[in-house]
């Protein structure tokens, strides 16, 4: 990653079943965005996922991020189960 510029993070999830989720989507410490996804299909599966995150150089000014999804709490919702995770650059 270039810092100042933009990067996508992309994760796979495994499912087992209908259901929503909801988390905060942080890097570096900052939250950049919430992400509410809700599976209709019922049975396994893999889900697809990917965030563009914008950058103004203080996100990647340390030379590496640290990226992290938070549970909302919300009772009806469950917490990401992430299989698989990658940045990509955008530039």
């Amino acid at each position: 990653m270039t810092s100042g510029t933009a990067f996508i993070f992309r994760a796979i999830e495994p499912c087992d079943q209908a259901r929503a989720e909801d988390h905060d989507f942080a890097v570096s410490g900052t939250k950049v965005t919430n992400r509410l996804y809700e599976r209709t299909t019922d049975g396994e599966g893999t889900a697809t996922f990917q965030v563009l995150i914008p950058d103004d150089g203080t996100l990647t000014s340390a030379g590496k991020v640290m990226i992290r999804l938070t549970y909302t709490g919300v009772n009806v919702h469950y917490e990401p189960s992430i299989a698989d995770a990658w940045l990509i650059a955008t530039s």
